[in-house]
């Protein structure tokens, strides 16, 4: 993530590390901004010419196909004839809850799980998974 000052002289920019946001703020709330719902990126001070509000944008990744290495958790999209599709692998338990809420925001009708390794953590579909 990148959060951008609103001051249109500054535009100062900075990289922000989604697993610190998600500690801060909470994983309940959103991580990008909604119309009209106040965002907690309206509360952030440019360290640059002290503006108050940054604009919060997801960061634009130059490799194509990132390798993670030994992926934890993984968020999976399944279909009806029982083939999965990766939506999101990553080391830390915080990004994979977060990144099973959006998918779930995104589309409840869709069966989505989350698991470590191979052990499910969430199934959209089950009432308890234990």
């Amino acid at each position: 993530m990148v959060a951008v000052c609103h001051n249109m002289e500054c535009r100062y920019s900075r990289a922000v590390d989604l697993d610190s946001v998600i500690s801060r703020v909470g994983q309940l709330h959103r991580i990008l901004p909604v119309l009209s719902v106040k965002h907690f990126s309206e509360r952030l001070v440019c360290p640059n010419c002290s503006h108050r509000g940054m604009f919060v944008w997801t960061a634009v990744n130059d490799d194509v196909d990132p390798q993670i290495v030994d992926p934890l958790f993984s968020i999976m999209e399944w279909d009806e004839r029982g083939h999965c599709q990766p939506i999101c692998q990553t080391k830390s338990f915080k990004i994979a809850v977060a990144a099973y809420d959006v998918a779930m925001l995104e589309d409840p009708r869709k069966h989505i799980t989350l698991q470590e390794r191979a052990r499910l953590l969430k199934d959209s579909r089950a009432k308890c998974v234990g």
